[in-house]
């Protein structure tokens, strides 16, 4: 299962370092690992769980805003890998 995030807010440009309000678009894989749903930002390597793939989802997502929001413009750069189409 895979579904498209939108952050939307102060978070900085995904492979730059302006911290313009930007909207990102990101992929999230989740799969299910036992009792928990693991959810995966590839574009970033951003990881995160949950009961629910919902709720997995969301924690992905959180998570991933709190990278852009505390991460280095070089640490962005670095880790940024466009999603495959």
């Amino acid at each position: 299962m895979s579904s498209r995030l939108i952050d939307s807010g102060p978070a900085a440009s995904a492979a730059g370092g302006d911290r313009r309000a930007a909207k990102l678009a990101a992929t999230a894989a989740i799969w299910r690992e036992g009792n928990l749903h693991v959810a995966l930002c590839p574009e970033f390597d951003v990881a995160s769980q949950g009961k629910t793939a919902s709720e997995a989802r969301m924690n992905v997502q959180e998570a991933l805003e709190l990278f852009l929001d505390h991460s280095s413009p070089e640490e962005r750069k670095r880790r940024y890998r466009p999603a495959v189409k």
